[in-house]
């Protein structure tokens, strides 16, 4: 006759057990502050929207050949076809709807290529009023001043909390990163 082998099953002690719960909760409470704080994220998010918004001008010149202005404060980044910037004159998003939060920044037109930031984040111009809040893109691409002035790099700052993320428009290029 065979005779079977018996195991017998091990299993945890208490104080494996309890270690570990112990671990898991330091764990949980370094990483639930990190993982539920969304401003990084926000202020990624927004800065894609403005360097998106600002190519699509800049492309718009070139393709369309005449200038895109460019409307720019803490609370916007807006584009028009002329300096005037009245509800005739606004750039369509190329989207179909821009993203409208509520706020007056952009007004109630959904259309319009205009970004707002949400509530938590801000746009800081440096230096501050750079560019007198607006520029264009002329039909080559190239920045340039109402004024005639040299247009020099603008940097934008994305802020919320103690996240930031940069845009620039390059002088020469019009190159937005």
């Amino acid at each position: 006759m065979a005779t079977r082998a018996v195991s017998r099953g091990r299993g945890f002690t208490m104080v494996e057990l309890i270690v570990v719960l112990v671990v898991i909760g330091i764990l949980s409470a370094v990483a639930f502050n990190r993982f539920f704080d969304r401003g990084g994220y926000t202020a990624a998010g927004f800065a894609a929207q403005v360097k998106a918004t600002l190519r699509y001008g800049q492309k718009l010149a070139i393709a369309q050949n005449r200038p895109i202005y460019v409307y720019l404060d803490s609370t916007s980044v807006a584009l028009c076809f002329a300096a005037s910037c009245s509800a005739a004159n606004h750039v369509r998003d190329p989207g179909g709807g821009n993203g409208y939060n509520g706020t007056a920044q952009c007004s109630s037109d959904r259309t319009w290529a205009c970004v707002a930031p949400p509530a938590n984040v801000a746009l800081v111009m440096s230096p501050a009023n750079a560019a007198n809040n607006h520029f264009y893109f002329d039909a080559g691409g190239k920045p340039q001043l109402q004024s005639g002035a040299e247009f020099a790099s603008l940097n934008l700052q994305v802020r919320a909390g103690s996240d930031q993320q940069a845009v620039r428009v390059q002088w020469e290029t019009g190159y937005v990163y």
